[in-house]
């Protein structure tokens, strides 16, 4: 139970996709890890999150997943508008972008053990 409450406690190391995973026992702890921008998601993050959620469906072992915000001041911010002019500027693109989101909300709706958000400060 320590070890759950130290991943739940502290920031993980920097993840190129902004998503950093652990596994603690029977648990996952996904966090989204962009404290600089309060986790804004990015196309990436989505990416990462429908990818996750993918592989975690299949593990029979698995009880639990908490996703949280790195950072301690959010949640998350929302959608990373940075990346806009170069992500979904087109049809093609945006449809791409909007697919990758869909994917990741599909997971967390499909996972068959209880998602729960560990939502401390903003959350859009």
């Amino acid at each position: 139970m320590t070890a759950l409450l130290d991943a739940l406690a502290s920031d993980p190391a920097e993840a190129a996709s902004g998503v950093a995973a652990v596994r603690v026992g029977r648990v996952a702890v996904l966090t989204l890890n962009n404290p600089a921008a309060l986790n804004a998601m990015s196309l990436g993050t989505w990416r990462r999150l429908g990818a996750l959620f993918a592989e975690l469906a299949g593990d029979g072992a698995l009880r639990a997943v908490v996703i949280r915000g790195a950072g301690g001041k959010a949640f998350s911010a929302g959608a990373d508008i940075s990346e806009f002019s170069d992500k979904r500027m087109t049809a093609e693109a945006a449809f791409e972008y909007n697919r990758c989101i869909a994917r990741a909300l599909d997971g967390v709706i499909a996972c068959p053990v209880p998602v729960v958000a560990m939502v401390a400060g903003l959350a859009v």
